[in-house]
C-alpha cells in the first residue's frame, strides 16, 4: 500500500484537529496508507522548553490568568492528547522549523499539503515546510490550503512565488484564493472544500457513536473567538438569551456574562462536534464554526470581526459559494424568527456537488504523484 505523508496544521486548536482527522479519513478512504507528518512551528530549542520555564518568562498578566484557569487548561490538553492519540495518525519522528528536510520526501510516496492556513504570512518563517520544498515537485499535491487574508506584502508574495510554482497539483479552499493565486503568481489552482465538509452530518455522528447529548434541553450555541460582550455584541447575546425555550451555551467567549449556560472550563474536540450536531442555532465568527454549521445543516449566523480589526474574508468567501451572504450579519441585528431558521434543500445539494469535485481533485492528484 502506498504511503502518504501530510503536512499540515494539528496544534491544539478544534479546527485544526478536526480537519487533520477528516483530511487523513479520506485519503485512508482512497486506498492509501496515511501518516501526519509530526511538525512544530517552533524551532527544536525552543520546543524543547519546558512548560515551567515558559510560565517563569511570561508576564504578572498571563501568570494570573493561568493560575485562575490551571484545572481548565489542563482538562483541555487532555481532551486534544486523547483525540489525537486515539484518531490521528502521527509521525514518530518529529521535525521542527530548524530540522534537516533532506531526507523526509523518501519516506512517502506523496507529499499532501493542507489543509488550513498554512500559507499564512503568520506562518511564512514555515513557509519551506508549508510548501514541501523538500519534495520532488511531482509527488506534491496541495489540499485546501489558506492565505488566510489573501494579504501578503510584495516581499512575501516574491518569497512565495518560487515555492507555489513548482507545484503540479495546486488547490485551494476558499474561492478568494483562487482569483488570488491567479492575480499574484499567475498560477491556475482548483477550488476545493474545507477537509471537514468532505464527511457528512452523518459521517460526523458515526464518529461521535452514541455520544449523549450534553444538553438535555433546546439551546442556542455560540462559538466565537472574539467573546460576546465586545464592541457592542452584548445587545445581540441579551436578545438571544431573552428567547423562551432556548438556553445560551457557550464554546468559549465571555459566558459568565450570561446565566443559562453549561460552561464546565473545557470541551474536548468530540464534545465540540456533539454540541454542534444537537444545537437548534448557531453564533459563529470563525472558520469552522461555520463549517459545522453547515454540515449539521444549522441556521446560523456569522458575526463580522471587522470591528476588531480582524478579516472575516474566509467566512464571507464560503458563504458566497453557498449563498447564504446574508447570514453575515453585525451585532445590532434583530434576530428574528425567520433568522432561527434555514431551509437547507438548496444548500446541501452544492455541498454535495463540491464533495463530490473535491474528492475526485484529491484522488485524480494522488494517481497522478504515486505513480
Amino acid at each position: 500500500m502506498k504511503r502518504i505523508g501530510i503536512v499540515t496544521i494539528w496544534s491544539n486548536n478544534y479546527g485544526s484537529v478536526l480537519q487533520a482527522y477528516a483530511l487523513q479519513t479520506i485519503i485512508e478512504r482512497l486506498g492509501y496508507q496515511v501518516e501526519i507528518i509530526q511538525h512544530y512551528r517552533d524551532s527544536f530549542q525552543k520546543e524543547s522548553q519546558s512548560r515551567f520555564k515558559q510560565i517563569l518568562h511570561s508576564s504578572p498578566s498571563f501568570l494570573l490568568e493561568y493560575a485562575m484557569n490551571y484545572k481548565r487548561n489542563r482538562m483541555l490538553h487532555q481532551g486534544y492528547a486523547d483525540f489525537k492519540s486515539s484518531r490521528l495518525k502521527i509521525s514518530e519522528e518529529a521535525y521542527y522549523q530548524d530540522s534537516d528536510f533532506s531526507d523526509l520526501a523518501s519516506n512517502y510516496d506523496a507529499i499532501v499539503v493542507g489543509s488550513d492556513m498554512l500559507w499564512s504570512y503568520d506562518f511564512k518563517n514555515n513557509w519551506p515546510f508549508y510548501f514541501a520544498t523538500f519534495a520532488p515537485s511531482e509527488k506534491i499535491v496541495t489540499y485546501a490550503p489558506s492565505f488566510g487574508k489573501n494579504d501578503l506584502s510584495k516581499e512575501e508574495i516574491e518569497m512565495c512565488k518560487p515555492m507555489i510554482s513548482r507545484i503540479t497539483h495546486l488547490s485551494c479552499r476558499e474561492e478568494a484564493g483562487i482569483s488570488f493565486i491567479k492575480e499574484h503568481f499567475g498560477l491556475t489552482a482548483e477550488h476545493v472544500i474545507d477537509p471537514t465538509l468532505l464527511l457528512s452530518g452523518e459521517e460526523w455522528s458515526h464518529l461521535l457513536g452514541d455520544m449523549p447529548r450534553l444538553v438535555k434541553d433546546n439551546y442556542i450555541l455560540s462559538y466565537v473567538f472574539r467573546g460576546s460582550c465586545q464592541n457592542g455584541r452584548k445587545q445581540l447575546f441579551d436578545q438571544l438569551n431573552s428567547r423562551k425555550y432556548k438556553q445560551l451555551i457557550f464554546i468559549n467567549g465571555q459566558e459568565g456574562k450570561f446565566k443559562n449556560n453549561i460552561y464546565r472550563g473545557y470541551f474536548s474536540p468530540i464534545e465540540y462536534v456533539t454540541l454542534f450536531r444537537d444545537a437548534d442555532f448557531t453564533v459563529t465568527d470563525t472558520f469552522h464554526g461555520l463549517m459545522f454549521s453547515l454540515i449539521f445543516n444549522k441556521p446560523f449566523i456569522v458575526l463580522d470581526k471587522s470591528s476588531f480589526g480582524v478579516s472575516s474574508d474566509r467566512q464571507q468567501s464560503t458563504l458566497k459559494t453557498y449563498g447564504l451572504e446574508d447570514r453575515f450579519v453585525t451585532p445590532n441585528i434583530k434576530v428574528s424568527d425567520e433568522l432561527m431558521q434555514l431551509d437547507y434543500t438548496v444548500v446541501e445539494r452544492k455541498i454535495r456537488k463540491n464533495r463530490e469535485k473535491s474528492i475526485r481533485y484529491l484522488k485524480k492528484s494522488l494517481e497522478d504523484a504515486t505513480k
